[in-house]
């Protein structure tokens, strides 16, 4: 599960790592290693469109479309497992419970700020 160096989302998607097969696809947090805010970026060969991701929050989930079921969408375009895929940018799951983890308790009279920019581009 590691994006460090640009490869294809799908390559591993099948792969025997315990976290891919348990839920059948990517449904996993990862932890940014450092305070820099270009997170991802994500581009198809088909459309030539890229996405790229920017945070200030501390971790960013991501998910394959592991449980979608044959949906019919708009121009009868059908949608089926893996046809969607997710970035959700957050703190520490479960940092609640997690001594080690940064507090995420929003106390009151206090200001939390966060931000979150998805930028596209079509490169062709």
């Amino acid at each position: 599960m590691d994006f460090r160096i640009s490869k294809k989302i799908g390559c591993d998607i099948n792969s025997d790592y315990s976290q891919i097969r348990y839920f059948g696809g990517y449904d996993n947090n990862f932890i940014l290693n450092d305070n820099s805010h270009d997170v991802a970026t994500l581009y198809s060969d088909i459309t030539g469109i890229t996405m790229k991701l920017y945070t200030t929050e501390p971790c960013v989930q991501l998910y394959t479309g592991n449980s979608i079921k044959e949906h019919r969408g708009k121009g009868h375009c059908v949608y089926n497992k893996y046809s969607g895929l997710c970035l959700e940018t957050q703190n520490f799951p479960n940092s609640i419970n997690v001594d080690s983890f940064p507090s995420s308790i929003l106390y009151k009279n206090r200001y939390y700020r966060s931000q979150t920019i998805y930028s596209f581009e079509i490169m062709k």
